[in-house]
């Protein structure tokens, strides 16, 4: 049951990791100045990690558990790799 718990958390991460990457590109949060023409990429990829990383925070404090990225480097990396897979890969 661990284990099952364990991937859903690497699922739920990677998912708000990717669509909060996607996102930030479809607002164009970042873009507002004339003189910039193309969507920032990078700074969408750190919107992603902060989603993820926000939302899996909020979700261990409401478990009354320690945040669980503190710990875990595979799930940062998945992390940090969905949130570069939604900003350069998707069709924005």
């Amino acid at each position: 049951m661990v284990l099952f718990i364990d991937i859903l958390n690497y699922l739920v991460n990677c998912f708000l990791a990717y669509q909060g990457a996607i996102i930030s590109l479809n607002y164009d949060i970042y873009n507002k100045s004339a003189s910039h023409t193309h969507p920032h990429k990078y700074k969408a990829v750190l919107c992603g990690f902060i989603t993820a990383i926000g939302g899996g925070t909020i979700r261990d404090i409401l478990y009354n558990k320690s945040p669980s990225f503190i710990n875990d480097k595979f799930g940062l990396f998945t992390i940090i790799l969905f949130a570069i897979i939604g900003a350069f890969y998707s069709n924005n």
